[in-house]
C-alpha cells in the first residue's frame, strides 16, 4: 500500500545513501558511490522491512564503516548490563587486539552502518521517534537507542544536525550520533541521540505561535558568524512568514536553549534553499517561487532567547516569540506559477490567456501574451507629442543625457538628473518649430532638422548655435524627412528634392556636398551603415510615392545602380538597411556584402530583403543580388523603423500598433511581439543607471520603459469583457475558518467593482460564462460552489448558481445586499454594478464537480457519480419577484465512479471519470435525450479532455501523460465503433491541470517573393508525388512509432505548400509548476518531412543533460506539436503504474528548430540527408516557428 503521507526521501552528509519510504512498512536504500552513480545498478534499490507502517519522516544521523569484528565486538557490549559497561569495555578491546594480530587484514569485511531516525504515529494517533541501526551489507536492522521518545500531537518534521555542528556542540565523553530537531505546530524540540546510554535525551525545546512550519534549510554560517551556533531558516506556510532559528551553546559546548527571530513576510513556503551570500530560494506550491535576499539588521535585544536549563520542566513552559520590528526580506526575484482561459482581449488575432495563479492568499489574475516584454517603469502626459530623439552627452560618450520630444509646432528638451528628468533650454534650439530629425554628430556637435532648415549646434552647454543651412526657396520648399550618420546629413524635400550635406572639421559648418531632383515625390530616406563613427555611408535607400519601389543610390553622386519594387499599392512609410553588425562596406573588396533592407509600408505590412552587394574594381557601380523577399502583416497603421542596442545585441523596431523587435541569429531574421500595443514613436537612451531603457510615445503619453528578455511575460491589459474571480483566504482549521470572496473585477485595472462574501467553510468549484439563445441580451456567470466543514472528509452540500450583472440603482441605493443565504456583499464606492443570483440548485452529500454548456439552452453538470442534462426554459413560476427563465431538468447519466471534466463539440459530450477513463454521449436535440456512443475501456484515469471533433479526443491523466484517443466511425463492427482507442500517447513530465483551445503566436499573413536563387522552392511545390511512390507512402503512414522508415529518394515529393489556418488547430495546456504548453495540429504531409529531419538531426544534437523541448503529435489525419521543456527518449516514455509503455507518434520539435541554429555548411549537409533543397527546408522550419 502506498504511504499515506506521499513519498519521503532522505540522503546522509556524504551524499553516499539514500532512504527512500514510498510504500507501508517499507524503507528502500539505495547506495551511491564517490561520483554519483550506482553501487548496484542492477538491483537500483534495496528494500527494508519496518513495523512502523504510518512514517512522517526519515532522516540519517550518522554513517559508519566497520569491520565484521567490531560489529560482533559492539553487538557483544550491548548485551552486557550498564554496571559493568566500562570494564567490559576493555576486556573485550584487548581481545580484539590479539585477534587482530593473529587473523590476516583480508579476512576483515567492510560493512556500513546507518544510524536512522522514524517519526511516526501509532494506532492511538500518537506520535514518537525512534531510532534504528542499519547494516546496509546484510540489509539487517537493529535497534538504536532502547527507549522511544513520544513526541508531541503535531510533531511532523525531523531534522539532523550536520556532523560539523555535531562535533562542536556535542563535543563531551560518551557523546552518541548527535542531534536532531523535532519541528511540530506549536513547538521545536532539539533532542540527542546517545548509543552509549541508549537514550534519547530532550535538551531544549521553543514555543512557537501556531503556524504551518514545513519548509527549512541549515545556514551554516549565516553572514559572517564566526561562533558554533547552528542556524536555521524555517517557513510558516499559514502566516507566510520566513524565520531565522538558532541553536545557541553554553561554556561546555552543550545545547541549551534556542533562539528564535520572525526575519519578514514571504510566500506561503513549501520549500527552502538557502544559496549563500544572503540569498535565499523560496518555493510555493500555493503562489510564485522567490529569490530573497536577508538582511540581518534586528539587534539581539529584540530576538527571543528561550531557555532550557534542564529538561521537561522547562521544556514545558508556555513561552511565545514577539515578531521582530524591522523588515529583513528584500525580494529580488519571482517566479511565475500558472488555470487559465484564451481570450483575444484586443481583437487583433492574438490570443492571451487570463491566468488563476496560485491559492488563497498566495493567488493572483495575470494576462499572459507571446511577446517581448516592455516594464513600464514612469509615464508622463504630453497631449499632442509626435516624436522622441535622444542625444548622448558628447561625441565620445556611451550614455544618454538629453531626451527630446517633438509636437506639432514645439520642441522641447529633457534632461537626466539625480531626481529623475527635468526640462531644459537649448539656447541654439529651434524650440518654436517641429523637429523633423535630431541626432549626434562628431566633433561634440549634433543636429537638429526642422520643416525650414537643418541646424549644427554644440553639445556642450550652452549649446551654441554653429552653422545653420536652408534650402533654396525654403518657404515653398520643406524638408519631409532626413536621416544622419556621425558625418552626413540625407535631406528629402517636397517637390522630389534630395540634398547632402557633410560636416567641415575645421569651420563646424555644413556643406552642400550634391543635391538631386527625382520624378516622384520622396516618402522615405536612409543611409547604407558605416563600420565606425568618422566613415561615410557609400549608398542610400530611397522610397517614392507614387512609383511604390526602393531605389538604391550611391552617394554622393546619387547614381541609380538598382530599384526594388515592392509590388505592391502601398507606400513605403519608413526604410532601414543594416547588417545587424554595422562592418561597413569594403568597397576594394570582391568579396559580398551581406545586407538586409527592411521597408515599413503605410497598411501595416513589413516588406524584408536580403541582399548581396559586391563591389569591382574594375567598375564604381555595385552589383547587387536580390537573395529573398518576404512580405509580413503586423499590424494595421503605418510602420516607422529605428535601429538600437540593448544587452550587447543589435536589434531593429518596427513601432506601429502592433510593435515588434527584429534580430539576428545564425544569420536567421527573427521577429519577435512585443506586449505593448498602440501607434508609437519610439526612442532608445542609455544612461549608467538604466538596465535596457527604451522611451516611446503613444496615445499622447510618455513611457519610460526597459525590455525584458523573456519571451513570455505577464501584462495586464484592457479588455472589454467583465472578468469575475474568487479569492480564497485560508487559515488553519483549528483556528479560523476558511473564508471566500467572489469578486467582480473592472476591465482595465482588475481592481474588484463588487464583492460578496460568502459564508464559512463554502467555496467555489467551477465558474463559466454562457449565453442563453433564449436570453441572448444577458450573460450568465454560472458558478458551482461546495461546502466542506473541517472534520470531514467529504463535501456535505452542493449548489449551483447563476448570476448576472445588474445595476445598483435598479435594486435602490444600498451599499450591502443579500442573497437571504447570510452572505455578505458589498459594492466598491464610485460604482454602480453588482452580482445578482437569479438562481440557484441544491444538491446534498455532493457538489457539481463540472460544467458545461451544451448547443444554446442547455447545461451539463457533473455531481459526483451523475452527469445531470438542464434546459434553460421560461419559469412558469406565478410568483411576483420570481425570475422569468429557470433551470429545467431534463435526464440524468448514470455508469460514472467521480465526474472530473465535461466537454463539448456540437452535440458531442465528452465526460471523464476520475476512474473509468472518458465516454462519449452524443444530444439529441429532437427529444431532448442523451446516449452514449463509445467509451475508453481502460482505466486511465485523465484528468482534462479538449476534443478536437467528433472523432478525436486529446486528454492527460494524472500521470503526467497526454493521450490522443479515435473513435473508429469508418467500422462496421458495433464493438470497435463504441470503444475510443489510444492513437498517439507521450509522457508530458508535468501534471496539466487546464487544457483549453486557444494560441499565443499572433496570426500573421505572409507571402514570399522568392528570387532567382528560390526556384527550386517553386520547383518543390509545383511538383506533384511520382506514382511509384504512393504505394511506399501509404505502408509508411500505417506505420507510428519510434523506428518510422523512409524511401531514400525522396527527391522532388515533398509538399511544400504553405500551411493554411484552416489546416490548423491550436490548443494551450497550463501546468501546476508554471509552465504553459502548445499543441497544433498540422497537415500529414509536413509531419513527414519534419519527421525526417528530426531523424537526422538526432545524429548531429547532444541534447544538454538530455533535456529537449517541442513535440510534434502524430495525430490522423492531423499531427500535433507540444511545446514544453522536458526529456526525450526515456523520459517521454508513457508512464501508467509504475509500467513503461513506448512513446508512439512523436517528435521533439526542439530539434527541429535547432536546425536554424547550425552554421550555413551544416544546414547544407542536413538538407542533403534530408533529400530536401536548403532554403526550401529553412522556409519550412522558419514557417513552424511563425505559427508557434
Amino acid at each position: 500500500m502506498m504511504s499515506s503521507d506521499g513519498s519521503l526521501v532522505c540522503m546522509d552528509e556524504s551524499n553516499r545513501f539514500v532512504l527512500c519510504h514510498n510504500y507501508r512498512g517499507l524503507i528502500s536504500v539505495i547506495e551511491l558511490d564517490s561520483n554519483g552513480h550506482l553501487v548496484k545498478p542492477q538491483t537500483t534499490e534495496q528494500d527494508v522491512i519496518v513495523y512502523e507502517l504510518d512514517i512522517l519522516s526519515l532522516a540519517i544521523f550518522a554513517v559508519d564503516m566497520r569491520t565484521q569484528q567490531s560489529i560482533d565486538q559492539s553487538e557483544k557490549e550491548r548485551t552486557q548490563s550498564h554496571s559493568s559497561i566500562n570494564e567490559q569495555k576493555t576486556n573485550e578491546l584487548k581481545n580484539v587486539s590479539s585477534i587482530d594480530g593473529d587473523n590476516e587484514k583480508k579476512d576483515e569485511k567492510e560493512e556500513w552502518h546507518l544510524t536512522i531516525g522514524i517519526l511516526y504515529q501509532d494506532y492511538n494517533a500518537s506520535r514518537h521517534l525512534k531510532t534504528y541501526r542499519l547494516n546496509v551489507n546484510t540489509l539487517r536492522l537493529c535497534n538504536g537507542s532502547s527507549d522511544t521518545l513520544m513526541a508531541e500531537d503535531g510533531c511532523h518534521t525531523l531534522i539532523r544536525i550536520p556532523a560539523a555542528q555535531r562535533r562542536e556542540m556535542d563535543n563531551r565523553v560518551g557523546a552518541g550520533k548527535g542531534g536532531v530537531i523535532l519541528i511540530g505546530g506549536d513547538s521545536i524540540t532539539y533532542c540527542t541521540i546517545d548509543d552509549a546510554y541508549q537514550q534519547i535525551q530532550v535538551q531544549a525545546q521553543l514555543q512557537l505561535p501556531h503556524g504551518i512550519y514545513t519548509a527549512y534549510d541549515i545556514v551554516n554560517p549565516l553572514h559572517t558568524a564566526s561562533d558554533s551556533n547552528c542556524r536555521f531558516l524555517i517557513g510558516d506556510a499559514m502566516n507566510r512568514k520566513l524565520n531565522l532559528m538558532t541553536l545557541k551553546a553554553n561554556s561546555q559546548n552543550e545545547v541549551k536553549s534556542m533562539e528564535w527571530k520572525v526575519l519578514g513576510d514571504v510566500v506561503s513556503p513549501s520549500c527552502i534553499s538557502y544559496l549563500g551570500n544572503d540569498k535565499c530560494f523560496v518555493g510555493s506550491v500555493n503562489g510564485d517561487h522567490q529569490l530573497i535576499m536577508i538582511h540581518d539588521n534586528s539587534t539581539l535585544s529584540d530576538e527571543v532567547d528561550v531557555n532550557a536549563e534542564h529538561l521537561p520542566e522547562k521544556c514545558k513552559d508556555d513561552k511565545t516569540i514577539k515578531e521582530q520590528g524591522g523588515e529583513s526580506i528584500e525580494i529580488l526575484q519571482e517566479f511565475e506559477n500558472i488555470d487559465m482561459c484564451a481570450v483575444d482581449l484586443e481583437r487583433q488575432g492574438q490570443c492571451q490567456l487570463v491566468c488563476c495563479s496560485g491559492i488563497g492568499k498566495d493567488g493572483s489574475l495575470r494576462v499572459v501574451r507571446n511577446g517581448i516584454g516592455i516594464e513600464e517603469t514612469a509615464a508622463i502626459e504630453m497631449p499632442g507629442i509626435e516624436g522622441l530623439w535622444s542625444l548622448y552627452r558628447d561625441s565620445s560618450s556611451s550614455f544618454h543625457l538629453y531626451l527630446a520630444q517633438s509636437f506639432i509646432s514645439a520642441t522641447r528638451v529633457l534632461t537626466v538628473t539625480e531626481e529623475g528628468l527635468e526640462e531644459i533650454e537649448m539656447q541654439g534650439l529651434n524650440k518654436d518649430e517641429k523637429t523633423v530629425h535630431l541626432e549626434n554628430m562628431n566633433h561634440d556637435l549634433f543636429i537638429q532638422v526642422t520643416p525650414y532648415e537643418v541646424a549644427l549646434l554644440s553639445i556642450h552647454s550652452p549649446f551654441a548655435l554653429k552653422h545653420r543651412w536652408r534650402p533654396q526657396h525654403y518657404k515653398q520648399t520643406q524638408i519631409n524627412s532626413a536621416v544622419s550618420n556621425r558625418d552626413q546629413v540625407l535631406c528629402a524635400l517636397s517637390g522630389g528634392h534630395l540634398s547632402l550635406l557633410e560636416i567641415d572639421s575645421k569651420s563646424s559648418e555644413l556643406i552642400l556636398t550634391n543635391s538631386v531632383t527625382l520624378e516622384n515625390e520622396i516618402s522615405c530616406v536612409c543611409l547604407s551603415p558605416t563600420a565606425t563613427a568618422n566613415d561615410k555611408s557609400t549608398f542610400a535607400c530611397i522610397g517614392l510615392w507614387k512609383q511604390h519601389v526602393i531605389q538604391l543610390l550611391t552617394l554622393p553622386d546619387f547614381h541609380k545602380f538598382y530599384t526594388f519594387h515592392l509590388q505592391t499599392q502601398m507606400v513605403p512609410r519608413s526604410v532601414l538597411i543594416t547588417n545587424f553588425t554595422c562592418p561597413g562596406l569594403v568597397q576594394q573588396s570582391k568579396s559580398a556584402s551581406w545586407l538586409y533592407l527592411f521597408v515599413g509600408m503605410g497598411d501595416g505590412s513589413l516588406v524584408e530583403a536580403h541582399v548581396n552587394i559586391s563591389h569591382s574594381s574594375s567598375t564604381k557601380t555595385p552589383c547587387v543580388e536580390l537573395l529573398k523577399e518576404k512580405r509580413l502583416s503586423l499590424g494595421s497603421h503605418p510602420i516607422r523603423l529605428s535601429s538600437f542596442v540593448s544587452l550587447g545585441n543589435y536589434y531593429v523596431f518596427a513601432g506601429c500598433d502592433r510593435p515588434s523587435v527584429i534580430s539576428r541569429s545564425k544569420q536567421r531574421i527573427y521577429g519577435s511581439p512585443t506586449t505593448a500595443y498602440g501607434r508609437f514613436h519610439g526612442s532608445i537612451s542609455k544612461n549608467s543607471r538604466s538596465k535596457s531603457p527604451f522611451e516611446f510615445c503613444k496615445n499622447s503619453l510618455l513611457f519610460l520603459n526597459y525590455l525584458k528578455k523573456n519571451k513570455f511575460c505577464y501584462f495586464c491589459d484592457t479588455t472589454r469583457k467583465r472578468k469575475i474571480g474568487v479569492k480564497k483566504d485560508l487559515f488553519h482549521p483549528h483556528w479560523n475558518p476558511r473564508v471566500t470572496r467572489l469578486h467582480l473585477l473592472h476591465d482595465q485595472t482588475f481592481e474588484p467593482l463588487f464583492s460578496k462574501t460568502l459564508r464559512s467553510h463554502w467555496s467555489v468549484n467551477r465558474i463559466i460564462t454562457h449565453t442563453f439563445q433564449c436570453d441572448p441580451n444577458v450573460t450568465y456567470f454560472i458558478i458551482s460552489l461546495s461546502k466542506a466543514l473541517p472534520h470531514q472528509c467529504d463535501v456535505s452540500k452542493g449548489k449551483l448558481e447563476l448570476y448576472i450583472v445588474s445595476n445598483v440603482s435598479s435594486r435602490g441605493d444600498l451599499s450591502v445586499h443579500s442573497d437571504n443565504d447570510n452572505t455578505k456583499s458589498t459594492v466598491t464606492p464610485n460604482t454602480e454594478l453588482m452580482l445578482q443570483r437569479v438562481h440557484q440548485q441544491v444538491f446534498s452529500q455532493a457538489s457539481p464537480d463540472a460544467i458545461a454548456a451544451l448547443r444554446d439552452n442547455y447545461l451539463l453538470l457533473g455531481v459526483s457519480s451523475h452527469v445531470y442534462v438542464f434546459e434553460w426554459t421560461r419559469n412558469v413560476s406565478t410568483e411576483v419577484d420570481a425570475y422569468p427563465f429557470t433551470l429545467k431538468h431534463l435526464q440524468t447519466l448514470t455508469g460514472n465512479v467521480r465526474v472530473v471534466d465535461i466537454k463539448t463539440c456540437g452535440d458531442f459530450i465528452m465526460v471523464v471519470d476520475q476512474i473509468q477513463s472518458i465516454a462519449m454521449y452524443v444530444f439529441s436535440p429532437s427529444d431532448n435525450t442523451v446516449q452514449e456512443i463509445a467509451r475508453h475501456r481502460d482505466l486511465s484515469w485523465l484528468r482534462k479532455v479538449v476534443p478536437y471533433d467528433d472523432q478525436f479526443v486529446v486528454a492527460v491523466d494524472k500521470y503526467d501523460n497526454l493521450l490522443v484517443l479515435m473513435r473508429n466511425i469508418d467500422t462496421a463492427n458495433n464493438d470497435e465503433r463504441s470503444t475510443l482507442q489510444v492513437l498517439s500517447r507521450c509522457h508530458l513530465g508535468s501534471q496539466a491541470n487546464v487544457l483549453i483551445k486557444g494560441f499565443l503566436a499572433i496570426q500573421h499573413t505572409s507571402e514570399d517573393a522568392s528570387s532567382s536563387s528560390d526556384a527550386l522552392l517553386d520547383k518543390y511545390q509545383s511538383t506533384q508525388p511520382h506514382p511509384e511512390h504512393d504505394k511506399k507512402d501509404q505502408e509508411r503512414d500505417t506505420k507510428v512509432g519510434d523506428e518510422t522508415t523512409f524511401a531514400k529518394d525522396y527527391n522532388g515529393i515533398w509538399d511544400l505548400s504553405p500551411l493554411q489556418n484552416s489546416q490548423l488547430k491550436r490548443y494551450l495546456f497550463g501546468t501546476i509548476d508554471g509552465s504553459i504548453g502548445l499543441l497544433l495540429s498540422i497537415p500529414q504531409a509536413r509531419f513527414k518531412l519534419l519527421a525526417r529531419l528530426e531523424k537526422v538531426l538526432n545524429a548531429h544534437i547532444d541534447g544538454v543533460g538530455g533535456f529537449k523541448g517541442l513535440l510534434l503529435i502524430f495525430f490522423l489525419p492531423y499531427f500535433f506539436v507540444c511545446c514544453c521543456r522536458c526529456r526525450h527518449n526515456y523520459w517521454r516514455k508513457f508512464k501508467v503504474e509504475g509500467k513503461r509503455f513506448p512513446s508512439v507518434g512523436f517528435i521533439d520539435g526542439d530539434i527541429v528548430q535547432k536546425f536554424l541554429e547550425f552554421a550555413p555548411e551544416m544546414q547544407q549537409q542536413i538538407a542533403q540527408e534530408v533529400d530536401i533543397d536548403v532554403n526550401s527546408l529553412i522556409s519550412v522550419v522558419e514557417e513552424i516557428n511563425r505559427i508557434l
